[in-house]
This record gives structure tokens, sequence and C-alpha cells, in this order.
């Protein structure tokens, strides 16, 4: 699905609980919560998007799942899984 400002999407299920992303998602599913999981971001820089955001009081940290991929700490997004990755 594309919405018309831009950006993309996705509905996603779980195929492989072993890997970490999808045992998030599938933990989030069996809390009986609906909504938005996360937000996943795409830039062309990943090292200078990350730098820019902790020079501005955001905590970032590689994602567990992926050398590629970052998340902002929920603490620092009011609760919301952020993550970012190389576009």
């Amino acid at each position: 699905m594309q919405p018309p400002t831009g950006g993309v999407i996705e509905l996603v299920s779980v195929e492989d609980r072993n890997q970490p992303f999808a045992k998030s998602i599938a933990n989030f599913l069996e809390g009986d919560r609906e909504g938005m999981y996360a937000l996943v971001l795409q830039s062309q820089d990943l090292e200078a998007s990350v730098s820019n955001l902790t020079a501005r009081g955001l905590e970032v940290c590689g994602a567990n799942d992926s050398r590629e991929v970052f998340e902002v700490q929920r603490t620092s997004t009011f609760g919301a899984r952020t993550r970012i990755e190389s576009s």
C-alpha cells in the first residue's frame, strides 16, 4: 500500500519466531493489541542519522536482529518502536 504523500504501509505476519524482530511482533499480537507496531524509517546515511538523533537527545542503539538497523529507544519516543534502516 502506498500512501498518497509517499512512504509505504506494510502489513506483516510472523514466519520465523526465532528471529528477534519477528518474535517481538508475535508477542505484540498475542497481547490482543492492535494498531501500529513500529515506525520504520529509511536513511541514505545511517551514521549521520544516528549522530543527528543522538545530538537531539534521543537514545539510539543497534538493533538486535541486524547490524544495518538502528532503533530509537522507546523511552525517547513515548513508547513507540522506531527503527532506522538503510535505504
